[in-house]
């Protein structure tokens, strides 16, 4: 399939103004209309240049969205489409992504190339990057340490503090949204619940998509509400303000997976999950044997139910078991290693589940 789009200068350090058009003669161009050094006299006729992109196969599906490669028909180069469909009364919201990504450039986060919209759905142009979900890549080894998982902590959390730093906060930040290639460079590929914030000011979670509760009737990106996340933060579970704090709390959660194959706040039952992540009771009991005191002290910190007593993001790059720094041991003379068999298996019950929801939730994609 091949799709002619107006095109925007890919990689400009000023992106154009973005101005929406209420309708176009070709529905296959896009209804984004930018003035760049130089457009008005390029093309014929002083129309911007067109370029064709071939959409190629699909790389992941969500509720909201579908990834797929295409392919710039002039330069051949490969790129990934990020395609959200949206109703026209949403189409401001859902353009805030591409608000967000175009003033971001960060060696972990995607980078945008370019963007379109069309009278039924956003298309983000986006690097296409190599590499698998961060937990299946740590499955891809026969052995791990915890040096392996702060060495990919300090990634994330690198790409977490340039946010912070630029007022932006990720709010859902898990492996699904993280890609490490053979080289163990990790990049975060998905902003779609990012959000503008002021310091010292809470974001309302009513208002942040993709927040929403598990009920068929949600299955609109722009529809909002709370405990979709399995392990949110308590901040969540109530419907308080979230910031930066919720980021590093999800950040825990993932450093307490990754070092146990297991939930932080395991239970059959949701209620009793929820009631655990309120009293703070983080079940290190199903952690690997052997973890260092370092490590321990880093998933509490981050899972603190106080979100003021969180450490930030520079903060948390300051840890020294972040950071790689060993403590003396008189008990172990070479590195304690896991194995991937239990993290292998907790894949695979997540995907069991997930295709069990997938069947109640009927999102655009799956209709």
């Amino acid at each position: 399939m091949k799709v002619c789009f107006c095109a925007l200068l890919p990689f400009l350090s000023l992106w154009p103004e973005v101005t929406v058009l209420l309708s176009s003669t070709e529905t296959h161009i896009p209804l984004i209309q930018t003035e760049y050094p130089g457009s008005k006299g390029s093309g014929s006729r002083g129309q911007p240049s067109h370029k064709t992109y071939s959409f190629l196969a699909e790389i992941n599906r969500g509720r909201f969205s579908v990834v797929t490669q295409c392919q710039d028909g002039q330069s051949q180069q490969l790129f990934a489409a990020k395609i959200t469909p949206y109703r026209p009364e949403n189409r401001a919201l859902v353009l805030r992504e591409y608000q967000l990504l175009k003033k971001l450039n960060h060696p972990h986060l995607v980078q945008l190339h370019t963007a379109y919209i069309t009278p039924h759905c956003l298309v983000l142009i986006q690097e296409l990057c190599a590499g698998r979900e961060l937990l299946y890549n740590l499955t891809e080894r026969d052995l791990y340490a915890e040096l392996h998982v702060a060495e990919l902590l300090a990634q994330i959390l690198s790409a977490v503090d340039y946010l912070h730093s630029r007022r932006v906060v990720h709010l859902d930040l898990k492996s699904d949204n993280m890609l490490v290639t053979d080289r163990n460079v990790l990049k975060i590929v998905d902003l779609g619940s990012a959000q503008s914030f002021t310091p010292g000011q809470t974001l309302n979670i009513e208002d942040i998509p993709g927040q929403e509760k598990e009920t068929p009737s949600s299955a609109s990106p722009q529809t909002t509400g709370r405990n979709r996340m399995a392990d949110g933060a308590p901040e969540i579970l109530d419907g308080q303000g979230v910031g930066p704090e919720t980021d590093i709390w999800a950040i825990g959660v993932l450093a307490f997976i990754m070092l146990s194959a297991d939930s932080p706040f395991h239970s059959d039952l949701n209620w009793e999950r929820d009631r655990n992540i309120r009293k703070g009771k983080i079940q290190f009991g199903r952690c690997y044997p052997g973890l260092s005191e370092g490590a321990i002290n880093f998933i509490k910190n981050t899972l603190s139910i106080k979100a003021w007593e969180r450490p930030s993001a520079a903060e948390c790059l300051q840890n020294p078991w972040v950071r790689g720094e060993r403590a003396p041991s008189k008990h172990r003379d070479s590195i304690l290693c896991f194995s991937t068999d239990k993290l292998q298996a907790f894949l695979t019950e997540r995907e069991v589940k997930r295709d069990q929801v997938r069947t109640k939730l009927q999102g655009p994609f799956f209709q």
